[in-house]
């Protein structure tokens, strides 16, 4: 109802570990900003710690980081098919090996949570690995498992426009019966690409939709502001 202060902290945590104790054998799978930015082992500013990849703490099945739209689909037809979801783009999952193809294996959450330089040593190294046209799989070791991330996977622009194409509502979800506070300043607003190049600190645009620009073509730009106009 427009209250503050009362999601909890870490909400992603919380809610995952409400639906296990439920419902122990669902499939949970993450999306989002706070998912997607806390894929590995990660500095926590709200406690001041260093904490595990979220997918411990959670004891979520998969991860979709930065952009997933395929992914979902992906995720899908391997869930439909009851295969493993492993080797997905976009995805972070637990595995008990590692991983026979090329990869990088990070510093362990172990060695990280002793020594601040390495962190610092080891976030750069993250960071210039996923800038990559073509990055490889990440892995992360936490005691006896391991955290793997798979690279990401860019949109051409045709698929690009065609997410936009979809049926969209443009009206907050049902169970909400009070006005959303912000809703208003997205209902209309128009995307025009995804991604960033840039490094700012204070940003995590880049590390969530990935270093390259993908644009949309002029036509499915216009053509979504003449369907809002006409609604």
């Amino acid at each position: 109802d427009g209250k503050p202060n009362l999601r909890p902290d870490r909400a992603t945590i919380v809610y995952t570990n409400c639906i296990k104790q439920c419902y122990p054998d669902t499939t949970i799978i993450l999306g989002g900003l706070e998912a997607s930015l806390r894929r590995l082992a990660h500095y926590d500013y709200w406690s001041n710690k260093f904490r595990r990849s979220l997918l411990f703490d959670s004891r979520a099945n998969l991860i979709v980081y930065g952009m997933g739209e395929k992914t979902l689909v992906n995720i899908a037809r391997k869930i439909d098919a009851n295969k493993p979801l492993t080797n997905i783009p976009n995805t972070a999952y637990i595995s008990r090996e590692i991983p026979e193809k090329p990869h990088i294996e990070l510093p362990s959450y172990e060695e990280l949570k002793e020594d601040k330089k390495l962190y610092a040593q080891t976030s750069l190294k993250h960071a210039q690995e996923i800038a990559k046209k073509e990055p490889l799989p990440i892995v992360q070791k936490h005691q006896n498992r391991y955290l793997v991330i798979e690279p990401p996977k860019l949109v051409d622009q045709k698929t690009f426009d065609s997410i936009f194409h979809l049926p969209f509502q443009r009206q907050a979800h049902s169970q909400y019966k009070k006005p959303i506070p912000a809703f208003t300043f997205v209902r209309h607003s128009v995307l025009a690409h995804r991604g960033c190049y840039g490094g700012c600190s204070f940003c995590s645009l880049g590390a969530h939709q990935g270093k390259y620009i993908v644009s949309r073509s002029e036509q499915s730009i216009i053509k979504e502001g003449t369907d809002i106009i006409a609604k």
